[in-house]
């Protein structure tokens, strides 16, 4: 009777022991422990390396000195999670490394990795996060990215030989893609990566959705999907294609000693891009092809780009001594206010070669500089109609640079072109460009001004999320002007600002009705809320750094209006 008592014992223990999927770690564990709440795990590698399909790792607060290579894989219907514990602080200080192994690495399958900071991965060829081989089903959540650096001079000489990477995934298989990919609501922030990106994909990698992420304050492009470079053996393959990118805020990723968009397609195909804002980059974005090959079927719709350096959008193969070329690519409902803040003559739209690809529904507000377009190379039927064209002298002498001449006029553009027999020109009343709200108001020339024959697909919105569509006709810009009484949503004349904001947002109404707003984080919790009445006061400090939704809500309840908020 005591042998089976003992042996009771031992089953019951080792069946809790397969029954816990919750896992724990803590700087002042033990790797003896068992992994339980009290009894936790020391380091993040060793409990990784414990994983099943199905179980979460809980990790505590505190700085890791760690390097993580995830070597387990969960299933379709048991993903592993890895991820800090409640709302913990959890970083991940590769600052004790002298090699550049990224700070965390996988090749495995259906994982969820949330809420770690990952820092101070400082030489030539640093990555912070990294997927290769056949990777998939990974979703990479919430979580930072800093100081990933090619060195620890912040004035280091930068030539293509000096590389970091804070979010790398490299395809570089022969036959399995890198695929179902999930880059989302995540901090890119403080990196130095010289001819390198920030979120960057290439290679056979397919099936990815890169959406509402902040990424700010980087040394060069923002987000970028590669093609055509040799990264898969299999040419047919080397490409980024089948992704969406949606609802990212790329700033201040602008490069002094090349050209760094915010959001740059370089070779990939089939790619949507949608509702992101990039501003104070290089271009707004590009979608170019330097290798030879293709980059094809993208479509750049409702966006908005505003004060970038050296334009808002480029679009073409640039290099004569490749076949590089941008095909079937349509640029729809966008706004561009006044880039080529760097003077350089590019204006808001720059065009190499091309073929076959459209501009139409969009508003541009071309600088002091007053010049619209600046093309080179070939553009085979190309496609600028339905446009909002404007700048501050209000007169068309706006100056139009092509292969074919030089114009001073719209007008002349036009009637040697062929071109923009449906752009009007006029001012688009902007709301405030002071605090960037470019909502249109009630006049706008931009209202029911797009082309009367588009049609929105995919669930397609505009900048607020509101139906893309309304009154039978799109409207040119980002925003889709509402009459008071749209069944859907109606406008309201406010003010929001400052926006990003550390302390406090001011919401400014010229009314005299009641509202009440909600801040939501991206997954839709509601994190504030409280009345309107005129100026309002809303402290955000608590709030973590991030993207949120402001809503605004009339008496009823019923939501009328939505934006987006950075908080820094």
């Amino acid at each position: 009777m005591k042998k089976n008592f003992f042996l009771l014992i031992i089953v019951l223990n080792v069946t809790n022991l397969l029954g816990q999927t919750n896992y724990y770690v803590s700087g002042n564990g033990n790797n003896s422990n068992n992994g339980s709440i009290s009894s936790p795990w020391e380091t993040i590698q060793y409990a990784v390396n414990q994983l099943h399909p199905g179980d979460t790792l809980n990790i505590k607060s505190g700085t890791y000195p760690e390097k993580i290579q995830i070597s387990v894989s969960g299933t379709a219907n048991a993903y592993i999670t890895i991820r800090n514990y409640l709302n913990d602080e959890v970083i991940l200080d590769a600052g004790n490394f002298n090699n550049s192994i990224p700070i965390i690495q996988t090749d495995q399958a259906y994982l969820h990795i949330e809420g770690l900071h990952l820092t101070n991965n400082i030489k030539n060829y640093a990555v912070g996060f990294e997927l290769n081989n056949a990777a998939h089903h990974i979703e990479f959540v919430n979580n930072k990215i800093s100081n990933i650096r090619f060195s620890s001079r912040p004035n280091a000489t930068v030539t293509p030989g000096k590389n970091a990477v804070p979010l790398n995934i490299w395809a570089d298989q022969p036959q399995d893609s890198i695929h179902n990919i999930i880059i989302r609501g995540n901090e890119v922030f403080d990196n130095q990566t010289g001819y390198s990106e920030c979120i960057t994909g290439g290679g056979n990698f397919s099936h990815f959705v890169i959406e509402n992420n902040l990424i700010h304050d980087n040394t060069n492009i923002g987000i970028d999907v590669t093609g055509h470079y040799g990264v898969c053996p299999t040419a047919n393959l080397d490409q980024g294609r089948y992704g969406i990118i949606k609802n990212n805020i790329i700033y201040n990723c602008d490069a002094d000693y090349s050209t760094s968009a915010g959001i740059y397609i370089d070779g990939g195909r089939d790619i949507l891009i949608e509702n992101n804002i990039s501003h104070h980059n290089g271009y707004g974005a590009e979608i170019g092809c330097e290798e030879n090959g293709t980059t094809s079927n993208i479509i750049l719709r409702n966006n908005l780009f505003y004060l970038n350096s050296d334009a808002g959008i480029a679009i073409g193969g640039y290099d004569e001594n490749t076949t590089g070329n941008v095909t079937n690519t349509k640029i729809s409902g966008n706004t561009f206010f006044k880039n080529d803040t760097g003077n350089n003559y590019n204006g808001e739209i720059l065009l190499s070669k091309l073929t076959n690809c459209s501009m139409q529904n969009n508003i541009f507000y071309v600088s002091n500089q007053n010049v619209l377009l600046e093309a080179a190379r070939s553009q085979t039927n190309f496609d600028f109609d339905y446009n909002l064209i404007y700048h501050d002298a209000n007169n068309q002498h706006i100056t139009i640079e092509t292969e074919n001449g030089s114009y001073n006029t719209l007008t002349a553009y036009y009637n040697a072109s062929g071109q923009g027999a449906h752009n009007t020109f006029g001012n688009p009343m902007f709301s405030d460009t002071a605090s960037a709200n470019f909502h249109i108001s009630i006049n706008s020339p931009a209202i029911d001004n797009g082309n009367p024959n588009y049609i929105i697909s995919n669930a397609e919105v505009d900048l607020d999320g509101q139906p893309r569509i309304f009154n039978n006709r799109i409207d040119c810009g980002i925003d889709e002007y509402y009459s008071p009484n749209a069944i859907y949503t109606e406008k309201i004349s406010l003010n929001i600002y400052p926006n990003p904001a550390s302390d406090y947002v001011n919401i400014q109404t010229f009314d005299n009705k009641k509202y009440s707003f909600e801040i939501s984080n991206l997954s839709g919790q509601i994190i504030l809320m409280g009345n309107l009445f005129h100026t309002n006061h809303i402290y955000i400090k608590q709030l973590q750094k991030g993207i949120y939704f402001l809503s605004i809500l009339k008496k009823n309840q019923n939501k009328i209006y939505q934006t987006k908020i950075i908080k820094n």
